[in-house]
């Protein structure tokens, strides 16, 4: 299961869509696991475009696209 949640954080965040304006921007992913969980996200200089983290504490999963406030899920058990 933690290899399927991992794999769907990379692959939300390798194909998170760009606008048009931006296609000629450097983009960057960033991936960080810690003690807590993993976390996946991507974006521009000064502009974050989407970001995953899964929380091994609470269990949540949370994302959101650019500055909106994120969308967190219930509690979900890995195993």
């Amino acid at each position: 299961m933690k290899r399927v949640l991992c794999g769907a954080l990379l692959a939300a965040a390798a194909f998170t869509c760009v606008p048009a304006h931006a296609a000629q921007e450097i983009k960057y992913v960033s991936v960080e696991n810690d003690d807590d969980g993993l976390s996946v996200g991507t974006g521009m200089p000064g502009q974050p475009l989407f970001g995953v983290r899964y929380s091994k504490t609470s269990g949540n999963v949370c994302f959101g696209f650019s500055y909106q406030v994120p969308f967190c899920t219930h509690s979900i058990t890995a195993g």
